[in-house]
């Protein structure tokens, strides 16, 4: 039957400094990791037979009734500071999350790397797969796995291995994600770029570590595909030739133009003025039309034309153009769509008139937008830090430009989740985390315990605090 253990750590602690003066005093965050280590390997063994005495019941028990094992497994799975012991006694777990995370975790030993590789999981053989401490001779074994996509991932594995599999046929997507990572070596990016995949080329020429030479060679050969889409995404790369990106703009806004002809003509033969102005609307490749609206280089009345499309996620992608005119900006900033509005907001080249004038917006995700933008200035940043909704101001503890007195009015608020934000950062600074984590709200006092820059006599304080939270938080911080 569970038991009622609101504090087993302390309890079993007292239990054992009875035998051994040594351990007189609270349990410190050390203690109550071995604690659940020790109550998860006795669990294992009792399963297995084993008798176990007073003293180990009551640990096990505790440990059971307050769930410290069952929700800290895959905390301690992930954390780089567990034990080899509890590593090991986790490989085995009967939750594949678990062993995922263990196969993970940077800090898991070689030799169960190499247990977990010949699981016959497809998931946990993924994670080990992309863990960079895994051995060579494993990866290579793995190599002819189902899990050989995640191995060409891996900067460990040798690079004539990640070639070798990189120019098999079958990577698809996992190809086109590897194709934009910027640790991609050039000596993969130059097998990729072979690739049939339209995408994953397009992918290697928006890449940062392709070579210039092969970027522009693949450029030329991708504006000549017949799919707007990648073309539309030829004309934004700013290697592009502005010869040949001209051209495809152009040739790309008339076949919008031609398909919102046809689709249009019943309206525009009627007259209607709004018709003729949405025209943009009709065209049945969405995604297009974001392509095109989110270009730098799209013509200013292609822009205004667009800034007239129906669906807001067009319009927006007009608002986040960093070269869109201001008058353009003046119209979206009041546009019906909040999501629009949010995109003005979120633009640093918008105008600090019209800044001034979103701060006031009625909805918050648009005030909430002003807080990343790096042209708002301080005083804006002030009145934003007094908005009358907790998100906005949440999200100027959060934004890494409040002043340390604005940090310690934050700590303050009337409401725990941006009490929370300020314990959760590690800029706060210690004088501030120490206040919080007296705090009455046992979530601030978690964010606390969690923070990886809170002081060791801190974290021996919250270790062992009255609720299960905040030392559960405490026993995982990897500080």
């Amino acid at each position: 039957a569970p038991v009622q253990a609101s504090d087993w750590h302390a309890e079993l602690h007292s239990a054992l400094s009875q035998q051994d003066p040594g351990l007189s005093g609270p349990p410190d965050a050390t203690v109550v990791r071995a604690h659940q280590t020790l109550a998860y390997l006795l669990w294992r063994e009792w399963r297995q037979g084993r008798k176990l005495g007073a003293a180990e019941e009551m640990l096990v028990r505790g440990a059971w009734a307050t769930g410290d094992w069952h929700k800290g497994a895959r905390l301690a799975a992930q954390n780089p500071r567990t034990p080899f012991t509890r590593l090991a006694a986790l490989a085995t777990h009967k939750d594949e999350d678990v062993r995922k995370l263990v196969a993970a975790n940077p800090s898991t030993p070689v030799a169960l790397l190499e247990l977990l590789a010949k699981e016959d999981d497809w998931g946990v053989q993924s994670e080990v797969a992309k863990n960079r401490a895994t051995p060579q001779k494993t990866l290579e074994e793995l190599a002819e796995s189902v899990a050989s996509v995640y191995v060409v991932g891996n900067p460990s594995a040798p690079e004539p291995l990640r070639v070798r599999l990189a120019s098999l046929d079958g990577g698809g997507e996992f190809w086109a994600d590897l194709a934009e990572i910027p640790s991609t070596p050039v000596s993969l990016l130059e097998v990729l770029a072979k690739d049939k995949h339209p995408w994953v080329r397009m992918n290697v020429a928006d890449n940062p570590s392709t070579p210039e030479t092969l970027r522009v060679s693949l450029l030329e050969s991708l504006a000549m595909e017949k799919g707007p889409l990648v073309r539309s995404r030829v004309a934004a790369n700013p290697s592009t030739p502005q010869s040949l990106r001209a051209s495809l703009l152009e040739a790309l806004v008339a076949e919008m133009d031609k398909e919102a002809s046809t689709r249009m003509a019943p309206r525009r033969a009627s007259g209607d003025v709004e018709a003729m102005a949405q025209a943009f609307s009709s065209v049945a490749n969405t995604d297009l039309c974001i392509n095109v609206a989110a270009n730098r280089w799209t013509p200013v009345r292609v822009l205004e034309r667009l800034a007239n499309h129906e669906q807001d996620v067009v319009r927006s992608a007009v608002a986040r153009n960093p070269s869109v005119p201001a008058v353009i900006l003046q119209v979206l900033a009041t546009d019906r769509s909040a999501k629009v509005r949010t995109a003005v907001a979120d633009n640093a080249v918008t105008p600090g008139a019209l800044l001034e004038k979103l701060a006031k917006d009625t909805h918050i995700i648009v005030r909430q937008a002003l807080v990343g933008n790096p042209s708002v200035p301080h005083r804006l940043l002030e009145l934003l830090a007094k908005d009358k909704h907790q998100d906005v101001r949440r999200f100027v503890s959060e934004s890494g430009r409040a002043p340390s007195a604005m940090i310690e009015a934050f700590a303050k608020d009337k409401h725990p989740s941006v009490r929370t934000s300020v314990a959760e950062n590690r800029l706060t600074p210690i004088s501030v985390l120490e206040k919080l984590g007296k705090d009455r709200e046992a979530g601030v006092r978690s964010a606390v315990a969690g923070n990886p820059v809170a002081p060791v006599a801190l974290l021996e304080v919250l270790a062992m605090d009255k609720d299960q939270d905040v030392r559960r938080a405490t026993a995982a911080n990897p500080a």
